[in-house]
């Protein structure tokens, strides 16, 4: 009996929500009633989210109206790109549950970006936030490297790796590499 389980992206049987950025295309598009599309052209009310995050973050809004000065489409664009890019198998926003799930985003300005922090947010799995360590650590956890090369690659000795593993593996409720694999492809990590 096989026991593999399929995963399908949000948005493709149901209502919900699944923003991306396709690097090869330098656009960002959406999953939405089944259909992949550039989200430009999506409804006002599939991203009224957005707008409604805008309204109730001052920082946020005032960082996006100093990069895009009375552009309002340049702004969410941006603020969507930043926050819900990156493609996983958690909606990044469902009506049911009326609550948007924050994305990890490839930005190759990670540690430099004055929006660091204000337009992407933390992420978080099964309610337990996850730092910038917490994420890179599951994506080598996830690779084919040894502990002592994830050790190093994170800047930690190894006895200080293994016990952070061990507390990184009990805050996410699983207990082996394969079980953190899984975390970090629902994720969108790897």
């Amino acid at each position: 009996m096989n026991s593999t389980t399929q995963m399908i992206y949000p948005g493709m049987c149901d209502d919900s929500l699944e923003i991306f950025f396709h690097k090869e295309e330098n656009r960002l598009m959406a999953i939405h009633n089944s259909q992949i599309k550039c989200f430009t052209k999506l409804p006002t009310e599939a991203i009224g989210f957005i707008y409604n995050i805008m309204d109730s973050e001052v920082e946020t809004q005032e960082l996006l109206q100093k990069w895009f000065p009375d552009d309002t489409e340049k702004q969410i664009q941006k603020l969507a790109k930043c926050r819900f890019g990156g493609l996983n198998f958690e909606p990044d926003y469902c009506s049911k549950k009326k609550s948007p799930n924050f994305d990890v985003v490839d930005c190759p300005l990670k540690g430099h970006c004055k929006g660091e922090g204000i337009l992407c947010k933390e992420i978080s799995y099964k309610g337990e936030s996850l730092s910038n360590l917490e994420l890179e650590a599951l994506r080598l956890i996830s690779s084919i490297e040894k502990n002592t090369a994830i050790a190093e690659l994170l800047g930690m000795p190894l006895g200080t790796f293994n016990v952070f593993r061990t507390n990184l593996y009990e805050k996410l409720n699983i207990r082996t590499k394969q079980e953190a694999t899984r975390v970090a492809v629902f994720l969108g990590l790897i």
